[in-house]
């Protein structure tokens, strides 16, 4: 890989890693339904203005499918990795912390594979289980899961944590289901077409739950949050990666995604003055050892980041 792509991975990967940081920004103002509307509608209100005055011209951001069955993967991928994921994520955040959000994501590469091992029939090894099992007990001591805790009750730390755990099953289907159109469709047309169908989908929940976001609150620190998580942490990044995807090797690539939950911790306690026991440092330790042997291998890829 070229040294300037590599050095735009790591760029990629320090602008998600303060993702989290500016949600909670944002929530200061907004609930957490609201800031995942506006992150995807603003991400995708971005990628129109970027083909409006960029050579591709609207059309050919979008794809038209071919078939019922590329529908159904269209409609799929758009639920899952923009509606269903950061609609999890951001609800969880709300009633968590950044610094557990910037660990929790660090599974996501595992969740990437075992979505692949369920929708493309990708085999599994025995370090795959051992790192799922190692990942599982970091995220119960990050989150404080115990068993007198399962049979009893459930404060919002916890249940927000596992918002967010879920919330990686649609994030790791991005790459899984994109596998099922690439080829026929360019990568670009794969992305807006996702990212529409998944504002659309999001819109109809977050209108029918919570109505329109109270823009009027919004501080003008708080917009500059917003414009990092749309147009900057999502749609700049994410086309960007998705270019370098299609000649970079995904080991090589993975293994810029060690930057994001390390450097999203350090934002958490500087500008949040987030702070971990001594157990949730250990489980976050156990959750960045559980990935580290299946990428430094080469056998984990990622399928996006996201809050």
């Amino acid at each position: 890989m070229k040294p300037l792509l590599f050095l735009g991975l790591l760029l990629c990967n320090l602008v998600w890693s303060a993702n989290p940081v500016m949600a909670k920004l944002l929530m200061r103002d907004l609930e957490g339904i609201h800031v995942s509307w506006l992150r995807s509608t603003s991400a995708l209100l971005a990628f129109g203005l970027a083909l409006l005055f960029g050579r591709s011209g609207l059309g050919r951001g979008f794809l038209r499918p071919a078939s019922a069955r590329d529908a159904a993967w269209v409609v799929a991928r758009g639920f899952f990795s923009f509606c269903f994921a950061p609609g999890l994520a951001l609800v969880g955040l709300e009633s968590s912390r950044a610094v557990d959000n910037a660990l929790i994501i660090a599974i996501e590469p595992l969740v990437t594979v075992l979505m692949a091992w369920v929708f493309l029939g990708e085999g599994l090894r025995l370090y795959h289980w051992v790192s799922f099992a190692v990942a599982l007990q970091g995220f119960s001591w990050l989150s404080g899961l115990t068993w007198d805790r399962v049979r009893g009750s459930w404060d919002a730390h916890l249940v927000g944590n596992l918002l967010m755990l879920l919330s990686l099953a649609g994030e790791a289907v991005y790459s899984v289901f994109a596998r099922k159109l690439l080829g026929r469709y360019r990568p670009l047309q794969i992305f807006g077409t996702a990212i529409l169908v998944g504002v659309v989908l999001l819109s109809v929940i977050v209108f029918a739950r919570a109505g329109l976001p109270p823009l009027g609150r919004i501080q003008p620190t708080s917009w500059l949050a917003l414009l990092w998580l749309g147009p900057i942490g999502t749609t700049c990044t994410y086309l960007f990666w998705m270019t370098v995807l299609q000649d970079a090797a995904i080991p090589s690539m993975a293994l810029t995604l060690f930057l994001q939950p390390v450097a999203g911790s350090m934002w958490g306690y500087l500008w949040l003055g987030e702070r971990l026991s001594g157990v949730q440092a250990a489980g976050g330790g156990l959750i960045l050892l559980s990935v580290a042997v299946p990428v430094l291998v080469g056998r984990v890829g990622r399928s996006r980041p996201e809050v």
